[in-house]
């Protein structure tokens, strides 16, 4: 026979549950109060002003590297060009006696392309349309710069290695007597005065270490931070400053803010 169990009999655990008394909701407050957003804004300041200058080290260093590399393109370009027309390279000449076809016009224009023209000029320009669309322009501004042989006669030890007509102009590479010292292609900058300023700053196509190129207003320019980027006839490239160039006879340069260097 079954016992007949009351509720009462049962523990206290195994009672029915009470409602459960509701809970005091507390807000949470999720937005940053002023000063801590001051706070926040001082410390990505901080960060900023610590980082920056190492970034910005970091790209004109990349910037520089960039730039060497197209030097050195540009100088296999030249010596394309150079194979291609009897040794004779890097130079100017005027086929008509009144038209210039320069360095940067011979590698780059014409059926014979040796090089796209943007790889002839430092990355740190940035070249104008009114300079871009105008072939006469560009054989002569926003371009690595050609070393004009009156600069320093002494190092070619002949005048062999160097041919001026008057209408045309070239280096002879295979008689250059010290390839490894000479130096073929640089980086110069106009510094004109009025009534040409606009022209002050832009990279030109020759340049001469010990004059500003017959009477034009151009320089060698140290925008590299001081120091500025060469080739040399035996093919290397070379980051160099201003004691570098003075050991090759240079006394004339430019700075990036335009200051002149005597």
């Amino acid at each position: 026979m079954r016992t007949r169990i009351s509720p009462t009999d049962f523990p206290r655990c195994f009672n029915p549950p009470k409602e459960f008394p509701e809970r005091k909701s507390h807000p949470i407050y999720a937005d940053f109060t002023l000063v801590e957003l001051l706070i926040v804004i001082a410390i990505i300041v901080i960060l900023a002003g610590l980082l920056l200058p190492s970034l910005n080290q970091a790209w004109e260093r990349a910037k520089t590297i960039k730039c060497l590399t197209q030097l050195q393109e540009a100088y296999r370009g030249g010596m394309l060009y150079s194979h291609d027309y009897g040794g004779k390279g890097f130079y100017r000449m005027v086929p008509d006696g009144t038209t210039y076809r320069t360095f940067a016009d011979l590698v780059s224009q014409g059926n014979t392309r040796y090089l796209p023209r943007n790889l002839l000029v430092c990355p740190k320009y940035t070249c104008p349309s009114n300079y871009a669309n105008d072939r006469n322009k560009m054989m002569f501004f926003y371009t690595y710069s050609f070393h004009h042989f009156q600069s320093v006669p002494e190092l070619l030890e002949s005048r062999n290695a160097w041919y001026n007509s008057g209408l045309l102009s070239y280096y002879i590479l295979n008689k250059i007597k010290k390839p490894n010292s000479f130096l073929l292609l640089g980086e110069s900058a106009h510094t004109r005065e009025a009534p040409l300023e606009e022209r002050r700053g832009i990279p030109y196509w020759y340049f001469k270490l010990q004059s500003e190129a017959d009477g034009t207003p151009v320089r060698i320019s140290l925008h590299h931070k001081s120091s500025s980027n060469a080739a040399f006839a035996d093919g290397h490239v070379k980051q160099m400053n201003l004691f570098d160039f003075r050991k090759l006879g240079g006394t004339k340069f430019v700075t990036a803010e335009l200051e002149k260097i005597d």
